[in-house]
């Protein structure tokens, strides 16, 4: 399968891009080192009446949410480990609440949801006492703005995690499925390499929309060799069993992946959301993707990664507020450092994915096209 160029529209590659939904495909990347600055100038250059049904005039406090997203997310950054989770979850929690009141069609959509986080503990078992990830339970509502944010981000949000205590999820099962910390949890719990949830793909390269020799589109990942053994001509079959099924193995490139549907450019945007979701990034000054493995429809895999942000840096404030000595444990435990390694990335992935679903635009460090 020979592909002869990338599919361009105003002299740019059409690929997908940091935004989970929806991304404007063909502008040129923001270059800035302060995405509350730029958010800031987003916001007031793409003003947006906020209205009830009645058609009444909403203050657009969108912008103060954002501003206090800034105010608690230097208040973390100065904080020591132990302490900064209680400030983090703040700083998301206003950051959700400013993308939900922008995005809202009405204020009735939300009104309720912004007062409560939607997120609690399960409570009962062994979990004061315990200082291990896995007996540490998050439950959620079915309201709330954790609840209202994932359903924005996921049409199919409640088929993979349904409310109720018989469906809470341990720290150690949703902190799986995060890159940026996956190698962390791989060393963790001493998993083989079949266990990793992640392929990573060629340095700095992102699925590409191609033309093929009969003018027919489709979309286009190479996967990193190196990864692989180093004998390995294509990726090895019990890689290939966990791939999702809108992709095949191009015959030409066992390394390369391609979209199995060919289609018309016009019809990109329409499929983008659909092949985003096979994907992620580590926020970095480089572009760095990786192919998310496939195990089932229902799998906690398929959680949009800002999901998981919020839920366990939550889960950790509460633990930090309320129950310090449980984290004193956690942080003199065996899984100290993936904590550790959580703790103080999560914020910048966070703020860097959450920036990009509000403009829709690929944001990166400067002196980075």
């Amino acid at each position: 399968m020979q592909f002869t160029r990338d599919v361009e529209s105003n002299s740019v590659s059409l690929r997908l891009r940091k935004p989970y939904t929806n991304a404007e495909l063909s502008t040129h990347t923001v270059l800035t080192d302060d995405v509350f600055s730029f958010i800031d100038f987003y916001f007031k250059t793409h003003k947006k009446i906020v209205k009830r049904a009645n058609g009444k005039k909403v203050e657009q406090n969108h912008l103060f949410y954002w501003e206090q997203s800034k105010n608690f997310y230097t208040a973390a950054k100065i904080l020591p480990i132990e302490s900064a989770p209680l400030p983090a979850y703040y700083c998301m929690l206003n950051a959700m609440k400013a993308f939900l009141v922008y995005k809202a069609p009405l204020f009735e959509n939300i009104e309720s949801d912004l007062k409560c986080h939607g997120l609690l503990e399960l409570k009962g078992g062994n979990e004061t006492e315990s200082a291990c990830l896995s007996d540490i339970y998050i439950e959620h509502k079915q309201k709330g703005v954790f609840y209202r944010f994932a359903q924005e981000i996921m049409s199919d949000f409640n088929n993979i995690w349904t409310n109720g205590k018989s469906n809470a999820k341990s720290i150690k099962e949703l902190i799986c499925y995060l890159p940026f910390v996956h190698s962390a949890y791989i060393s963790t719990y001493k998993l083989p390499r079949m266990r990793e949830c992640f392929l990573p793909l060629k340095s700095g390269t992102t699925p590409t929309f191609k033309y093929q020799k009969n003018n027919k589109i489709r979309l286009v990942a190479e996967l990193d060799p190196a990864y692989f053994k180093q004998d390995a001509v294509t990726i090895p079959d019990e890689f290939k069993k966990t791939l999702h099924n809108s992709f095949e193995i191009n015959p030409d490139n066992g390394f390369e992946i391609v979209s199995k549907k060919e289609f018309r450019k016009k019809e990109i945007s329409e499929c983008y959301n659909e092949y985003r979701k096979c994907f992620s990034y580590i926020s970095s000054a480089n572009r760095i993707w990786y192919l998310n493995r496939y195990f089932d429809e229902s799998s906690l895999s398929n959680l949009n990664t800002m999901i998981i942000e919020v839920a366990v840096t939550h889960r950790f404030s509460e633990i930090v507020r309320y129950k310090p000595e449980q984290m004193i444990k956690l942080l003199n435990s065996k899984e100290n450092w993936l904590i550790h390694e959580f703790l103080s990335l999560v914020l910048d992935q966070f703020m860097d994915e959450i920036a990009c679903e509000i403009t829709k635009q690929e944001i990166m460090p400067t002196r980075v096209k």
